[in-house]
């Protein structure tokens, strides 16, 4: 649904050597709650709607070997 939202995301490096690196980041994304009036089209019912509690979360682990 299109509504307004906020994402919060963060990640750090940690360099261990020369040749090798690990990563982490996390992102969190929150819909705000909308709702919806259709007009009706003749011969068509309208479909009308809440949308709430919408979100995302996402993790992600990363490894950088460089040789």
């Amino acid at each position: 649904p299109d509504s307004d939202l906020v994402m919060y995301s963060a990640g750090v490096q940690y360099k261990k050597s020369d040749a090798l690196t690990f990563g982490v980041s996390y992102m969190y994304q929150h819909n705000k709650s909308r709702s919806v009036t259709n007009q009706r089209i003749p011969g068509m019912p309208g479909i009308d709607g809440e949308f709430t509690d919408a979100g995302a979360h996402a993790l992600t682990l990363g490894l950088i070997y460089s040789f």
